[in-house]
């Protein structure tokens, strides 16, 4: 027995079917949307809270103190500061980055 027509019945199944293919579709959607909206909050929320660690922890002072505890000195103006790299000399101290030489005023000539 052959059906009455097929396009008319494929007319009705496309009028049924299809709306309900696209509203699973726009839900899947949806739901990859607030998941990738809640990932974005919670990157916020991070970001802001890594920069308020960032910014705490390059204040000067903070800085300053970290240098000071660690053995570095502050030199004075119109100091010259000289990297010494020989081996010899890195050897001995291997904590030594750097040596203070003499201070250089400004009317002095070199």
């Amino acid at each position: 027995m052959k059906l009455l027509n097929q396009k008319p019945l494929i007319a009705i199944i496309a009028i049924f079917f299809i709306p309900i293919v696209i509203k699973s579709h726009n839900l899947k959607l949806t739901y990859k949307v607030e998941n990738i909206q809640n990932e974005i909050k919670k990157i916020e929320i991070e970001n802001q809270y890594l920069k308020k660690n960032m910014y705490s922890n390059i204040s000067l002072s903070k800085i300053r103190t970290v240098a000071l505890l660690n053995g570095f000195a502050i030199p004075q103006p119109y100091t010259i500061v000289m990297i010494d790299q020989s081996e010899q000399k890195i050897q001995k101290d291997k904590n030594l980055f750097a040596k203070i030489t003499h201070n250089i005023f400004k009317n002095r000539n070199l």
